[in-house]
């Protein structure tokens, strides 16, 4: 065996063994013709001398491997050969190659498998039940039922995604029966029945909306990836939302249209009445092309219950609406005079909303004392006055353009009724005017005067 001063005693292009047991191999140290040492494995596959080389010479083992070193190596070597690997060069490249095909294997799989979770998160995200939720109220909007939009995302916030945000982060379709009952009966055992009546019945709406959305070409195709195979919301028993009752009396009327003054709201909220009662969402939808100042017709569209296409709901106004629609007319032209056919209740930036007029009738009616009543009682009120001067079902019906989705009405009845109308609403007119109610104030001329 050799020593290191034999080793540091080689000649350059020279190299000395070490030894080692015959036919496994030796240890063989070597000077480059460059003057470095070198440790090398030497050993013969098939009668061919091979070189395997195992590093730089150092003695002091820093810079490269030391004598010992060398040796403990070698030795590795030659057990390989003893134990029956004749190539221990090309057994440890291929070694060397599995572990690094092996590496990347497990690389590739964590990669995917991270890609896979970021995508299955996104998913949750993308297609919770706050994201249902969302896209079911987007879905009325374009259904043109702008208010019951509006009353679902109203409802779905308080009742659902803000006390409940763990529920509103499940993907939808994990979503149980068991999960939206508890959430039910927790609005409802807060006292707040008619709200947990009306969650339940949204709920159950969005999740019928997405149950047929593949099969079903009216259903917005954005349902679809949501998976939804069944509405957890089926097993989930109705309540019953009572319905309101306010009426108001003939000297409540009275005193409610005589507060009414030149402000926007107050001619939308007269407008309402004086048309015989109409939805505030329907009025407000309207545009200056909606209303024909020489037969002082207001068409409205009424896209309430399951209709495909909003049907069209035309008043002959009479003469106290229809001068207050051409003041109206002429405003929104002010407002915004760039446009060719502004809504009838625009601002300049906006247009008046329900929830304006359903906070000036609160107020209104605090100012009056007594019980309070909200908007939608003033079209309770009006069908009800209606009744009383001799009005039928049937033309109520026409004028506030509500039960005519049957059979008969859609496909049979193709009468327009505008001459019972225009007689109707003048009557009705008259009715008001009656109670000292028809004061009617030119606001395009007191705006101009402002």
């Amino acid at each position: 065996m050799l020593t290191v001063k034999e080793i540091r005693a080689i000649e350059p292009g020279k190299a000395a063994s070490d030894g080692g047991p015959r036919g496994s191999g030796a240890l063989w140290f070597k000077r480059t013709r460059a003057g470095a040492l070198v440790a090398l494995f030497r050993y013969s596959v098939n009668r061919k001398v091979t070189d395997m080389a195992l590093g730089p010479f150092d003695e002091s083992g820093k810079a490269g491997l030391s004598l010992a070193q060398a040796r403990a190596r070698a030795g590795e070597l030659q057990r390989m050969i003893q134990a029956g690997i004749p190539d221990p060069r090309a057994w440890l490249e291929a070694q060397a190659r599995q572990e690094a095909e092996e590496q990347a294997r497990q690389k590739t799989e964590a990669e995917a498998a991270e890609v896979a979770a970021k995508r299955a998160a996104e998913d949750r995200d993308r297609y919770s039940l706050a994201a249902l939720l969302r896209a079911y109220t987007d879905y009325l909007d374009r259904q043109g039922k702008a208010q019951s939009a509006r009353d679902a995302r109203s409802l779905f916030k308080v009742n659902i995604l803000d006390p409940a945000p763990a529920l509103a982060a499940l993907p939808a379709k994990e979503v149980t029966k068991a999960a939206l009952a508890t959430r039910i009966r927790e609005v409802r055992e807060s006292g707040r029945e008619r709200s947990a009546g009306k969650t339940r019945a949204y709920l159950f709406a969005a999740y019928n909306v997405a149950l047929r959305a593949e099969g079903d070409t009216e259903a917005p195709a954005a349902m679809i990836p949501f998976e939804i195979t069944s509405n957890p919301v089926a097993g989930i028993k109705a309540i019953p939302v009572r319905p309101c009752s306010r009426v108001l009396s003939r000297e409540e009327l009275r005193a409610f249209i005589g507060k009414l003054g030149t402000g926007l709201a107050d001619q939308a909220l007269k407008l309402a009445l004086f048309s015989g009662g109409q939805r505030g969402e329907q009025l407000l939808r309207a545009k200056v092309s909606d209303f024909d100042p020489e037969t002082g017709i207001l068409r409205l569209l009424d896209g309430k219950g399951r209709r495909q296409l909003p049907r069209e709901h035309r008043l002959p106004l009479g003469p106290v609406a229809a001068d207050l629609c051409k003041a109206l007319v002429v405003r929104a032209k002010d407002e915004r005079p760039e446009e060719a056919d502004p809504p009838i209740f625009a601002t300049s930036k906006t247009v008046l909303s329900l929830d304006t007029l359903s906070r000036r009738v609160s107020d209104l009616a605090a100012e009056m004392g007594g019980p309070s009543f909200l908007f939608r009682d003033l079209r309770r009120t009006a069908e009800t006055e209606m009744a009383t001067i001799g009005f039928s079902v049937d033309l109520r019906a026409q004028l506030l353009s509500h039960g005519l989705g049957g059979v008969q009405a859609v496909h049979y009845d193709k009468h327009s009724y505008l001459p019972e109308k225009a007689a109707a609403l003048l009557k009705w007119e008259r009715h008001l005017e009656s109670k000292g109610t028809a004061k009617v104030v030119n606001i395009t001329a007191r705006r101009r005067k402002a």
